[in-house]
C-alpha cells in the first residue's frame, strides 16, 4: 500500500476499518449488511439493465428482436440472456483486466443520467399536456396544484446532481484521473452514435424513430 500505511496489506475499505475498532460481532453483523447491500444491488442492475435493453429495442434503437418476449411467460429472454452475459464478461474482465478501473466515475454517470431523466420528468406536464393527460390517474394527481410528477422531478433532479457530486469525491473515486473522466465522457457519446445511425437508418426505411416518442409507450 506504500511506505509509511500504518495497516500492512489490508486495504483501507470502510468495513475492514470498522472491525479494528469495533466487537466482531458488530464487525460480522456489518459485514454481513455489506454482502447484502451487494447482493440487493445486483438484482437492480439486473432488472434496470434488463428494462433499458427492452425499451431500447422496444423503440427500435437497436434491434428489435432484443425486444422478444416468452409467450408463455411473458419473460423478455433476449434481454435478460443478453444482460446474464454482459454480466458474465465484465466479471471476468474485473477478475482479469484493469478495465473496470476506467467505470470509477459510473456513480457520477448515473447522477447525470437521472437528472436529465428528472428534468424530462418536470417539463412533461407543461410541453406535453396531451401526453401527460393519457398517463394514469396517479401520475396526474396533484399536490397544491403542482402534478406530484413535477414534485417528484424536482426531488430527483436534486438526488441526481447530489449523487454525481459525490461520485467525484475521493472517497468514492480516488485521484481525479483524466483518462477515466474522458471514458464515462465517450459512454454517453457512443450513446449518441448509436441513436443517430439507428435514426438514420430507419429514416430511409420510411420509419422516423422520433414518431416512437411522440407518444406513450403501452402498459
Amino acid at each position: 500500500m506504500g511506505e509509511g500505511y500504518p495497516l500492512g496489506d489490508m486495504p483501507p475499505f470502510f468495513h475492514f476499518l470498522f472491525k479494528l475498532v469495533a466487537d466482531p460481532m458488530v464487525s460480522a453483523i456489518v459485514f454481513f449488511g455489506f454482502s447484502m447491500m451487494t447482493l440487493s444491488a445486483i438484482l437492480v442492475y439486473i432488472f434496470t439493465s434488463v428494462r433499458l435493453i427492452f425499451a431500447w429495442a422496444f423503440d427500435r434503437v437497436i434491434p428489435s428482436f432484443f425486444s422478444n418476449v416468452d409467450p408463455r411467460t411473458g419473460t423478455p429472454y433476449v434481454a435478460l440472456i443478453s444482460t446474464a452475459i454482459l454480466a458474465i464478461i465484465f466479471q471476468a474482465l474485473w477478475l482479469f483486466t484493469p478495465l473496470l478501473n476506467y467505470f470509477v466515475f459510473i456513480v457520477t454517470g448515473w447522477g447525470i443520467m437521472t437528472a436529465i431523466a428528472a428534468i424530462a420528468g418536470v417539463l412533461l406536464p407543461y410541453r406535453r399536456k396531451d401526453l401527460f393527460e393519457l398517463a394514469p390517474a396517479f401520475a396526474r394527481a396533484k399536490v397544491a396544484g403542482i402534478p406530484v410528477l413535477v414534485v417528484l422531478g424536482v426531488l430527483t433532479f436534486i438526488i441526481g446532481v447530489w449523487q454525481a457530486w459525490v461520485g467525484t469525491t475521493p472517497a468514492v473515486a480516488g485521484t481525479i484521473v483524466s483518462e477515466y473522466i474522458i471514458f464515462m465522457a465517450g459512454i454517453y457519446l457512443i450513446g449518441l452514435l448509436i441513436y443517430t445511425a439507428s435514426s438514420i437508418y430507419h429514416r430511409v426505411k420510411g420509419i422516423p424513430l422520433e414518431l416512437a416518442f411522440k407518444e406513450l409507450p403501452p402498459a
